[in-house]
């Protein structure tokens, strides 16, 4: 029964870490695309506002951006999220590393 339950746990941790793998290794190629577009499209902005095409209005900027978050406090049980979680935490580290 012992063997069972530690092969169950080691194959929860594998699959955990090749998602983990592929998860961080999208998510790095993702944020540099994201990034890139960002900073042609801020870039951009800024050189119409130097130029007077266009003005922004900094304050309404600062406005619009909410600064309070509420945290519920609540922690979730761990028990069947730690070795499947274990493994993607690693695995995306990994991957993201990777990338």
């Amino acid at each position: 029964m012992a063997e069972f339950q530690i092969a169950s746990l080691i194959f929860d941790m594998g699959v955990g870490a090749v998602v983990g793998f592929i998860s961080g290794y999208a998510a790095k190629l993702i944020l540099k695309v994201f990034l890139i577009l960002a900073g042609v499209y801020f870039g951009s902005l800024v050189y119409l506002q130097q130029r007077g095409v266009i003005e922004i209005n900094q304050q309404n900027i600062g406005n619009a951006v909410p600064f309070e978050f509420e945290t519920t406090g609540i922690i979730p049980s761990l028990s069947g999220f730690l070795p499947m979680g274990g493994g993607f935490v690693a695995g995306f580290y990994l991957g993201f590393r990777r990338a």
